[in-house]
């Protein structure tokens, strides 16, 4: 099964991330959908405004940007994952030297993150549960201590 049939499940709307990225990764396209219900979002953003090379930090108060995305669409499970990564890293193989890439993922919805846990193992990715939205959204994205890293997992875990 491709990556793109399986996103489709999960996240409602889609669109292409980036015509450069290809590969059938696709990311939410609308957040102020007014009405989700019960369908999982994973919110790969990060608080910035502006375009690239002129970003500005956004303003989200106290909150993790994942618990601000989740107040923007109640009805859905939101879980953060993705957002660490560089967009190069992205595009290239989840697998590098026979190391999985390590994707975090964090969620309010322990059932919403083991489906998107399982959706990323089956991508290549090793996912590391970082706990609810506030406190494992918070380390992941931008400003947090694994905003940017390139992290690989060796070993026995997935065999």
């Amino acid at each position: 099964m491709t990556p793109s049939r399986l996103w489709r499940g999960l996240l409602v709307p889609t669109a292409p991330l980036n015509s450069s990225i290809g590969a059938g990764w696709i990311i939410p396209a609308s957040l102020w959908r007014k009405h989700w219900k019960n369908q999982i979002l994973i919110d790969g953003t990060n608080p910035f405004h502006g375009e690239a090379g002129n970003f500005t930090p956004a303003d989200v108060g106290n909150l993790s940007t994942s618990q601000f995305v989740a107040a923007l669409a109640p009805g859905a499970r939101v879980v953060k994952a993705l957002n660490t990564m560089i967009v190069t890293n992205l595009e290239a193989d989840s697998i590098v030297n026979g190391a999985r890439r390590v994707a975090f993922i964090s969620a309010d919805d322990d059932g919403a993150k083991k489906q998107v846990e399982t959706l990323l193992a089956g991508f290549g990715y090793s996912a590391i549960d970082l706990g609810n939205l506030r406190d494992g959204g918070l380390m992941q994205q931008a400003g947090g201590p694994l905003a940017g890293r390139n992290l690989l997992e060796q070993g026995e875990r997935h065999k």
